[in-house]
């Protein structure tokens, strides 16, 4: 699997995949994301700060994950440093192969070799299936945080995970 960072000629094309990746999700009943919630310039910022990483089949996106170095919406300030996973996503045509998997234990090394030795990451605390997942990868619970006025955040469930 070979990960390299995003580019601006990204990012319409990481907003796409995040749209159809809600609407499948939806599709089958599970509340995560909405399409077109993203704030505008949301990726574009992230892209620039060299956070977002991608998976290419020839020039197609198939997978991609964002890791910054901080998360004070969610997590708050934190004394401990740590690497904050977001974002994790497979084009469902590459879907039940792994590649997620795959690419949360690249996102887990990469954190390690920014000399931080926590991963933590966050999803809805409705998405049984994806906390089951991260749990299964090893995360623990840590707590719950609710935003009730955030609709793109709502009721979520906060994970870590110790590296190394």
């Amino acid at each position: 699997m070979d990960v390299s960072a995003a580019n601006p000629g990204d990012v319409a094309a990481l907003l796409a995949m995040r749209d159809d990746l809600a609407r499948w999700l939806l599709d089958r009943g599970i509340e995560q994301w909405q399409p077109g919630e993203l704030p505008d310039g949301w990726i574009e910022r992230q892209v620039s700060q060299g956070w977002v990483h991608v998976v290419r089949e020839e020039h197609n996106l198939v997978a991609t994950v964002t890791v910054v170095p901080e998360d004070p919406i969610v997590w708050g300030h934190r004394p401990e440093p740590a690497g904050y996973v977001h974002q994790l996503m497979v084009d469902r045509r590459w879907g039940g192969k792994g590649l997620g998997a795959a690419l949360l234990v690249w996102a887990e090394t990469h954190i390690t070799e920014t000399g931080r030795a926590l991963a933590r990451l966050d999803c809805l605390r409705s998405n049984l299936r994806l906390r089951a997942y991260y749990e299964t990868a090893g995360y623990r619970l840590v707590g719950y945080k609710d935003f009730p006025n955030v609709a793109w955040a709502r009721e979520t469930t906060l994970y870590e995970k110790a590296l190394g």
